[in-house]
């Protein structure tokens, strides 16, 4: 099977010893795969030899174009090929099996029309448009990558995308913070840390978990975030942050002396939230068995919301002042879009604005 990468590092296919039956040899046929794994290009050749044996090689016809359910696979290993996060891959499939598959998985990727995304609509109607609108990109980039991939020519049917009313989030004011960080310390140094590693430096649950001793700079009081670790069905994936690269926070005093005493004996590669048992924390672990406890404690609702912490850190920058770019880099935000949802939180020009509504008029 001629298989291989070239020296741009693409999988291609190399067919050189294919004749017809009535003897006429092929021209060699040199394709880079439009599915960019081994496993895609030796199917990408097998469906070339057949298409050559068919007679069908270089034809384009209707009944050629694929399901989705035919076609799910192809873009879930592009998908994978662009090295996307394994929550994305899980989120995608999920969808797939709920949602789309059940709904759309006869259709040819040439048929879809308005009429399909009333029916979307209609299957989302009582969950959020945030839930629709994954739903609705998730076709729309399964139906451009056949068309890229095939070389289709003409405009093809896109599902729209629903306006999001932007909520406010829910963080803990200073006070609750406060409780909070005691409720922490008196449940243990763990707890402690990652009460802190949320609320003053503002990690997602992933970077926490991923976190080692070796990425915390005690000399320069400076985090290191550049990896994250997901658990997935009860398997643990490593994985690039969320955004996609690394940051570096400096830590506030109180996290620097609560890793200080917490990483007093730990070697370089070693985990810096582990529970009890020594084992790294999962989902479960961490929220019901950590987080819960310690808003128990803490006279606080035990949600076990652990995402509330960094929405506490990006609320409590808003609030001093941080511009928004400065928050948007010690977040690790990817899109600004992000970070504007904490800024009416902000002092600034809206409250100047309402302020001079209380001024004087000045007599003529």
């Amino acid at each position: 099977m001629s298989v291989y990468r070239n020296n741009r590092g693409k999988w291609c296919i190399d067919i050189d010893d294919f004749f017809h039956g009535d003897g006429r040899k092929q021209p060699r046929i040199r394709k880079t795969s439009p599915v960019q794994t081994e496993r895609g290009a030796k199917q990408y050749e097998r469906d070339t030899r057949q298409s050559l044996l068919n007679g069908t090689y270089g034809q384009k016809g209707p009944d050629e174009v694929p399901t989705l359910k035919e076609y799910q696979e192809t873009f879930l290993d592009v998908y994978r090929g662009e090295k996307r996060k394994a929550s994305g891959l899980r989120d995608k499939v999920s969808l797939f099996k709920a949602h789309l598959i059940p709904l759309f998985g006869d259709k040819k990727l040439d048929s879809f029309k308005l009429v399909d995304q009333h029916r979307l609509r209609s299957r989302f109607a009582k969950l959020s448009n945030t839930r629709c609108n994954s739903a609705s990109s998730a076709m729309n980039r399964v139906i451009a990558l056949y068309y890229k991939l095939s070389e289709r020519e003409g405009e093809f049917f896109q599902f729209e995308i629903l306006p999001v009313v932007s909520k406010t989030r829910p963080f803990y004011d200073f006070e609750h913070l406060a409780q909070l960080v005691a409720g922490a310390r008196e449940h243990g140094a763990t707890a402690e840390v990652a009460v802190l590693l949320g609320a003053d430096a503002g990690l997602r649950r992933s970077e926490m978990f991923a976190l080692l001793a070796r990425h915390c700079d005690l000399k320069r009081r400076v985090l290191i975030i550049e990896e994250a670790e997901v658990v997935i069905n009860g398997e643990r994936h490593w994985d690039d942050t969320k955004g996609l690269k690394a940051r570096y926070v400096d830590m506030t005093a109180r996290l620097h002396a609560a890793l200080s005493r917490h990483l007093a004996k730990s070697k370089p590669n070693a985990r810096v939230l582990v529970d009890a048992k020594g084992e790294p924390f999962d989902n479960y672990t961490f929220r019901w068995e950590l987080m819960t406890p310690v808003q128990e404690l803490s006279g606080l609702e035990p949600t076990g919301n652990v995402h509330i912490l960094r929405h506490t850190f990006c609320s409590h920058l808003a609030i001093k002042g941080v511009p928004v770019l400065t928050i948007k880099e010690l977040a690790g935000h990817a899109n600004i879009s992000t970070t504007l949802k904490y800024m009416h939180l902000a002092p600034g020009e809206k409250r100047r604005a309402i302020d001079l509504l209380e001024t004087p008029q000045a007599a003529e």
